[in-house]
């Protein structure tokens, strides 16, 4: 009997920090993703290429990304989420993108 009125008093405890460490992670990954503004995107489904593009906070300028990315387009907001690519000065290339509004 006591062992369950233990259980009965740690179990809201538990749940909590369960649900805690659950949202969380998310949470963090959402943050982690780079992002790109281009006055130009050309789709070629999956893919794109964005010209006149800047890098956001932390985004590399250079190189390949191994990770998903954003891209946006402000004069229409369209955006298009990419699960890798490569980027080169200006030039956003995106693989296996998908659009968003």
């Amino acid at each position: 009997m006591t062992s369950t009125r233990i259980a009965r008093t740690l179990l809201p405890a538990l749940v909590v920090v369960a649900g805690t460490l659950l949202l969380g992670a998310p949470t963090a990954a959402a943050e982690s993703v780079w992002s790109y503004t281009c006055t130009t995107v050309e789709p070629n489904f999956p893919d794109i290429v964005g010209t006149g593009c800047t890098a956001g906070e932390d985004a590399p300028t250079e190189g390949p990304i191994d990770g998903e990315f954003v891209v946006t387009r402000p004069d229409d907001g369209a955006r298009w989420i990419c699960s890798s690519g490569m980027v080169a000065g200006d030039i956003v290339e995106g693989v296996e993108c998908d659009r968003r509004r």
